[in-house]
């Protein structure tokens, strides 16, 4: 029988961070739910200059590297801490395009579907740090449409408060 480095109980930590860490994929209410107060945090690439709105010790803003990209490129995005706490998010993120002065879905045009799936992997950034890329990557496809875009990622204040969270968002242009 294979042996496991660490113990039981740290295995089973690490699967209640990723499964908490997945929670709140979604934007419609869950009933009987307590109501969670979301801000939106807002970001436009490059970081330099970006507005950062804190809500408390939660603040946090997306950084999309490059800011203006063309079809066959690979973005990568990071999520920046400038709070004073931990935050905690997964590789869900949606993807619109402007479009007539709206945001629209793009996710079909990024990924081939309107409902992509994504890995339930939770990571976190400590505060006064800036997240790796890892697998949190788009590759904008061949024959993409211009435009300017912008990516939306919904984080949390740690593994264990789901009920503190924010919107973050930045933009970047294809061309």
């Amino acid at each position: 029988m294979p042996r496991f480095p660490g113990n039981l109980a740290t295995l089973a930590g690490l699967c209640v961070v990723v499964a908490v860490g997945a929670c709140g994929g979604s934007d419609a209410p869950v009933a009987d739910a307590p109501r969670a107060a979301t801000r939106v945090v807002s970001a436009t690439a490059p970081p330099a200059g970006s507005p950062v709105v804190r809500d408390g010790k939660l603040a946090g803003r997306l950084v999309i590297t490059p800011s203006a990209a063309k079809p066959g490129d690979r973005l990568q995005v990071a999520v920046q801490n400038v709070g004073t706490i931990t935050i905690s998010y997964g590789l869900e993120q949606r993807v619109q395009r402007r479009v007539d002065g709206r945001w629209r879905n793009a996710a079909k045009q990024i990924y081939g579907t309107s409902q992509p799936g994504f890995r339930l992997i939770a990571y976190s950034v400590e505060p006064g740090k800036r997240s790796r890329p890892r697998a949190d990557r788009i590759t904008l496809p061949d024959g993409h449409d211009r435009g300017t875009y912008r990516i939306r990622k919904r984080v949390n204040a740690g593994p264990t408060d789901l009920d503190t969270n924010a919107t973050l968002k930045a933009t970047f242009l294809v061309r």
